[in-house]
């Protein structure tokens, strides 16, 4: 994908009309990760989670990070699952165990915009 561009002279770029995506990430209260999803209107899909997920109601905290196209959050989000195996993905979690590395590590490594809620 090629990055977006807008010439100096053209005026000021509004950076809140650009996409955004948001990866997500739940914890039970102990902190232990539950799953990892995607999301363009975060509240409305955490309001489907609520209604129709199994792992909501373990669910104390979500995290997230937002990401300028869905392209590169997807990418991400399936990294993620491979690497740390969250109970409750099914797709791209083939039943590996977590790497060494933590998510704190990866994050790190990896986020561009971080929020925690």
């Amino acid at each position: 994908m090629r990055p977006r561009h807008s010439p100096l002279s053209e005026g000021v770029i509004d950076l809140q009309s650009l996409p955004a995506t948001h990866l997500y990430r739940a914890y039970t209260a102990r902190g232990d990760l539950l799953y990892i999803g995607v999301a363009e209107n975060l509240a409305s899909r955490l309001r489907q989670h609520r209604r129709d997920s199994s792992w909501y109601a373990k669910a104390s905290c979500v995290e997230w990070e937002t990401y300028p196209t869905r392209a590169i959050a997807l990418e991400l989000e399936a990294e993620l699952i491979r690497s740390l195996c969250p109970p409750y993905n099914t797709v791209h979690n083939h039943g590996h165990r977590p790497s060494i590395a933590t998510l704190a590590e990866f994050a790190r490594a990896h986020s561009p915009v971080a929020h925690v809620r």
